[in-house]
């Protein structure tokens, strides 16, 4: 499913080796490196201006003020630890996100949302962890600015340090031995529930106080499906969890083969013992009308993680979901598949 998303500049990554470790220097490439750019919208070397050790970084004077920033596609290694890391100052009270994006052959993505931080004009050294899944070769980055007036000439904030570091491959995990390449969700299918079943308990729902949404199996095109229907007002996640296992710093693949009318929206949610449990959001789409299939890469980057759940979010609006089959697989870091 192609995802179109507003660019404000396009970045082209290159590699620096040392240490035998791939590490892509993004403010070095931005100065020194190509200016690819969309037309009409700036690059990233557009926005910068050399100051002290850095740049301060802002909005050139022209019609357009967009608040996405795309750096483009970075090459990178499957099955392996990253770190981001970016010392910015904002200007004040300036929130900013990060959302990453895994193409496929096609090009196709959902953004997966990596981080999100407020900030009080103070100079921040930011690090993120990120395990990239099997099969991956690039991985786009995307900024986003939100509640601040954006103006042209207008200042974002100052930053010296903006890379993707090579930490690691990943590592097998004896813990882990018995769950590589296994379906972790409670069910892969409905093929075992008779017609009807509407228990969420035994269809491996996770289990809520709020107003349930219906969950009915029934039988399509001489298959056995899951019928959701979401009305405005039911609870809004439809969501499997995984057991509780060590599961951060692994990385796999969600699967759904769904159909329906409405929108969506994939999340991953990373189970905390104690803290909030940390929601992953895809990007939203239309239901398709014909059976599709989705593979959502991702890595466990919490440290807190204490269990996976693969989840489906409707949004305020009536929909129809239908499930064929659905999966959360952790790749065995020694057979690196996808």
């Amino acid at each position: 499913m192609k995802k179109h998303f507003v660019f404000l500049f396009a970045l082209l990554a290159v590699m620096n080796v040392f240490a035998g470790k791939n590490n892509i220097d993004l403010l070095q490439q931005a100065t020194t490196g190509s200016r690819l750019k969309i037309p009409g919208i700036y690059s990233l070397g557009e926005m910068l201006k050399p100051f002290r050790e850095g740049f301060l970084w802002y909005f050139p004077e022209g019609p357009q003020v967009p608040n996405k920033i795309s750096l483009g596609e970075t090459p990178v290694k499957p099955m392996t630890h990253y770190r981001l890391e970016w010392a910015v100052n904002p200007a004040q009270r300036m929130q900013m996100g990060i959302n990453l994006f895994y193409p496929d052959e096609n090009g196709e993505a959902m953004p997966l949302h990596l981080m999100t931080f407020s900030n009080s004009s103070a100079y921040t050294l930011l690090s993120k962890d990120i395990f990239t899944p099997p099969g991956v070769d690039t991985l786009e980055l995307e900024c986003f600015l939100y509640d601040h007036k954006f103006n042209p000439g207008a200042h974002i904030g100052y930053m010296d340090r903006f890379r993707l570091v090579e930490v690691a491959p990943i590592a097998w995990r004896q813990e882990l031995a018995d769950f590589y390449g296994k379906n972790l969700l409670p069910i892969s299918d409905f093929s075992q529930f008779e017609l009807g079943e509407s228990d969420q308990k035994k269809l491996g729902l996770m289990s809520h106080g709020m107003k349930p949404f219906a969950a009915e199996v029934v039988s399509v095109d001489d298959k056995k499906v899951l019928r959701l229907q979401y009305t405005p007002g039911d609870y809004q996640y439809i969501t499997w969890f995984s057991s509780e296992l060590p599961l951060h710093g692994s990385a796999g693949t969600i699967r759904f083969q769904i159909r329906g009318k409405g929108r969506a929206q994939f999340m991953l949610w990373f189970n905390r013992p104690g803290f909030h449990t940390i929601f992953k959001h895809f990007g939203y789409f239309d239901l398709p009308e014909e059976w599709t299939e989705y593979q959502l890469p991702f890595g466990c980057d919490d440290p807190l993680t204490m269990k996976i759940g693969a989840a489906i979010a409707c949004r305020d609006a009536a929909a129809q979901i239908e499930i064929l089959n659905l999966s959360l697989i952790i790749a065995n870091p020694q057979e690196n598949t996808p």
